[in-house]
């Protein structure tokens, strides 16, 4: 495969420039950038997709055309380091370890982020470490990734509040080195310098009090200096107590985001797991009609699914229109609007430009995040029938089995208005494929028992 198209980088990349942009330059179309790199909004959004060299080439310059500043993959880089970029990102620093160790998390770590290169680090002196990037046989990356890797190492710094932190680049493939190479140093922090200075004055107050001793008597020594000295070292205790607390703040603010993400990952695991098991449970009862199966797996849908509605529907025998079979999520006013629609929708003839009608035919899954974005796109009659039903972002899927289409699911959130992403599809296609099966499965079963029941008649005749 062409090294251009390849996924080499993590789509909370292109989602920190986009960051950025709704920030600071609110004036740039998000849409139209990335349907110009040849991405589409849910898969940026979603944290488990990569792009490519060449897609990611595409973003930037678009980008570069429509923004003032020529640093801005840089600026996207150290933007890294705004509460409003990302905060999963963000989890990687925790202050409990100190720069250079952390400096050594993030590149082991790059790999989540990019395949393009190979990250090392090395800790030169006690405030000092190295970062080695070398591109991987065959990618050809851009002056561009290497300014936004500097942000990045610009925005860590940051993260980790280093004192004066200084940031040097002396060698870089763009400018005939084998690698790029940044080394970061900075001074001691605040706090360690604290507590060095409250050891030290430990230390000193006993020789300064024999000291001031030796020239005037003790009772004057204990009565003026000793309640000053005292004084000054414990103000300088309350301040590093006050530092290490602040500090100790973030800390436990970051793990427990993190362990939020990790406990809803493993929830979402569990319910998809126990989804497909019921699922093979219900295909597993004898006797069940078609109809019947698949309101079973609606119910089964609405239990584990996060989606506030759900559809499937099925072609007819003259693949002309699609029958809704079985739904969950739909009140009195939904069912009012489908009433009025017609018993289904028509998707003939396959070049019709209605979305269940593409899905269905070209056996592609098609995501809407906001169909209202996408308004211009998509046919008077649809655009109308899903605004009666108050759709805002939905998934279609086909329901496919043996190279045959045989219907759609479909599922959206009207009141909850969650974002839709990839993986979300990713998972509806596994579903949709499982739903295939269940309906081949039970036709089958029908026909086996229609066979033996003909069967016993002849043998009774």
């Amino acid at each position: 495969m062409n090294t251009m198209e390849q996924p080499l980088y993590n789509s909370r990349i292109p989602l920190n420039y986009i960051r950025l942009i709704e920030k600071k330059y609110k004036y740039v179309d998000v849409d139209q950038l990335i349907e110009a790199a040849g991405m589409e909004r849910h898969q940026v959004e979603d944290q488990g997709h990569w792009f490519s060299q060449k897609q990611i080439n595409r973003f930037h310059q678009r980008l570069s055309e429509h923004v003032w500043n020529k640093n801005v993959a840089r600026e996207a880089g150290m933007f890294l380091s705004s509460p409003d970029s990302l905060g999963s990102a963000r989890l990687l620093v925790l202050s409990v370890f100190p720069p250079a160790h952390v400096y050594g998390l993030f590149t082991k770590n790059a790999a989540r982020f990019s395949r393009s290169s190979i990250y090392k680090s090395r800790q030169l002196e006690p405030h000092k470490t190295e970062i080695t990037v070398t591109p991987r046989p065959g990618v050809r990356e851009e002056p561009f990734q290497c300014d936004n890797r500097l942000g990045y190492i610009e925005a860590m710094a940051r993260l980790l509040k280093l004192e004066a932190p200084t940031i040097e680049h002396p060698e870089c493939i763009f400018k005939n080195g084998e690698c790029c190479r940044y080394v970061i140093s900075w001074a001691s922090s605040s706090n360690k310098l604290l507590r060095r200075t409250i050891l030290f004055g430990l230390i000193l107050l006993p020789v300064a009090f024999a000291l001031f001793s030796y020239f005037f008597s003790v009772h004057q020594v204990a009565l003026h200096f000793l309640p000053w000295g005292l004084s000054i070292v414990l103000l300088v205790v309350l301040v590093a107590k006050f530092l290490s607390v602040r500090e100790m703040r973030g800390v436990l603010g970051n793990v427990r985001e993190v362990s939020e993400e990790l406990f809803d990952q493993i929830e979402e695991n569990y319910k998809t797991a126990q989804l497909i098991s019921e699922i093979g449970r219900a295909v597993g009862r004898q006797g069940t009609s078609v109809d019947a199966l698949l309101k079973r797996l609606a119910g089964i849908l609405e239990k584990y699914l996060p989606y506030d509605r759900g559809m499937i529907m099925l072609a007819d025998r003259e693949r002309t229109q699609l029958n809704p079979k079985a739904w969950y999520g739909a009140d009195e006013t939904h069912f009012r609007v489908l009433d009025g629609h017609g018993s289904g929708l028509r998707i003939d003839p396959p070049g019709s430009p209605g979305i269940a009608g593409r899905v269905f035919h070209l056996q592609q899954p098609v995501l809407i995040d906001d169909i209202e974005r996408l308004a211009r796109k998509i046919p008077s009659a649809n655009l109308e029938f899903a605004r009666k039903l108050g759709v805002r972002s939905c998934i279609i899927c086909p329901i496919i089995f043996g190279g045959k289409s045989l219907g759609v699911l479909a599922v959206d959130n009207h009141p909850t208005r969650r974002k839709l992403r990839q993986r979300d599809l990713n998972l509806l296609m596994g579903i949709a494929a499982q739903i295939g099966v269940s309906i081949h499965c039970t036709i089958l079963e029908k026909n086996a028992q229609a066979k033996r029941n003909s069967g016993f008649r002849l043998i009774k005749g």
